[in-house]
């Protein structure tokens, strides 16, 4: 075995993200076990907005479940060259039946499994078209800082990168997405976060 391989073979036996998304929805039809599931899912430097960013054990631990499970389904992803980032997106039904959006920013663990750094509501995340992209395997700059940002990662090959950025309003906030491509950075999301 090459090192190459050696040092890819983790990822290649690690669940894909789509999968780790299906399971973390279908996990029973109990909302207590659903959010036991989603809290669990979370990495341990994980951010909710509650309206302010805040870490997401702090907000976890204040806010009651749901009642009523609330239901999620993946049409659109991006994930770095090195597998090490992920963002996907789709629709959602909020607890008052109303139909939205979701984003989540995921991070590939040691263990290979995938957790949520951050997870919302938008208002749109542009594209809509289904399909699970990969970040062009590119020797990439790294991406310059945005001093607005509140919150923002980048993969471990630069090839994939998100932040959270105060919306002009100073009451929202902006979720930025891109990764590379061929030509460039290319969009993947610019969502307001509600």
């Amino acid at each position: 075995m090459t090192l190459l391989a050696a040092l890819l073979a983790p990822l290649a036996a690690a669940p894909p993200l789509a999968a780790t998304e299906h399971a973390l929805d279908a996990r029973g039809a109990n909302a207590e076990v659903r959010w036991a599931a989603f809290r669990a899912a979370r990495a341990p430097d994980a951010w909710l907005l509650d309206p302010e960013l805040a870490p997401a054990a702090t907000v976890l631990a204040r806010r009651a479940d749901p009642p009523e499970r609330r239901a999620w389904r993946e049409t659109r992803s991006v994930t770095a060259c090195d597998g090490s980032l992920a963002v996907s997106v789709g629709p959602a039904r909020r607890a008052d039946g109303a139909e939205a959006r979701f984003l989540t920013i995921w991070e590939r663990q040691p263990d290979t499994s995938w957790r949520w750094v951050f997870d919302g509501l938008v208002d749109d995340a542009g594209d809509h078209q289904p399909g699970a992209l990969t970040a062009a395997c590119l020797s990439a700059p790294p991406p310059p800082a945005d001093p607005l940002a509140e919150a923002s990662g980048v993969s471990g090959d630069r090839t994939l990168r998100w932040r959270l950025v105060r919306a002009t309003d100073r009451e929202r906030h902006r979720l930025v997405a891109d990764y590379r491509t061929p030509a460039g950075w290319e969009l993947f999301a610019d969502a307001t976060v509600r």
